[in-house]
């Protein structure tokens, strides 16, 4: 959890944005380090300390986040800061993600089937070849997406 705010932090420094990459679930180039479910799993493991500890205190720390590949179906993402993350191919089918910061996210070829992306900020996002199927879209803000 403190490597996703220090990822964060050094996103936001142009200076230390090339230096610093962070894989939540490993490196997907390889294969003997990824684990796809890696972040559902850091997620859990943030409820140890407390319930809701990761929605009150690790939901904005997601920005910039390589997580391509990554499994997330099913997963309790309302409100959380995903802007500028990395979730291209990965799995996000019956996710919350109501009210999420989604900016700028690569979401390309992303299985989004029957996720809830209601009043989702999607603007400059990246949805091409995303699987949307029922997928909910109400009020979601999608100017200038792909």
């Amino acid at each position: 959890m403190l490597l996703l705010r220090i990822n964060t932090y050094a996103q936001n420094q142009e200076h230390l944005r090339e230096k610093i990459q962070f894989y939540p679930c490993g490196n997907p180039g390889n294969a003997e380090e990824f684990d796809y479910t890696r972040l559902l799993k850091i997620i859990g493991y943030s409820e140890c300390l407390g319930a809701f500890t990761f929605w009150y205190e690790f939901r904005l720390s997601l920005s910039y986040a390589k997580l391509m590949n990554a499994d997330l179906s099913s997963a309790d993402l309302m409100d959380v800061d995903l802007s500028g993350a990395d979730l291209s191919r990965s799995m996000l089918i019956n996710a919350d993600l109501r009210g999420a910061n989604l900016r700028n996210t690569d979401l390309r070829n992303t299985d989004l089937r029957n996720t809830d992306l209601g009043n989702a900020r999607l603007s400059f996002a990246d949805l091409s070849h995303a699987d949307l199927h029922k997928a909910n879209l109400s009020n979601a803000d999608l100017s200038y997406a792909d």
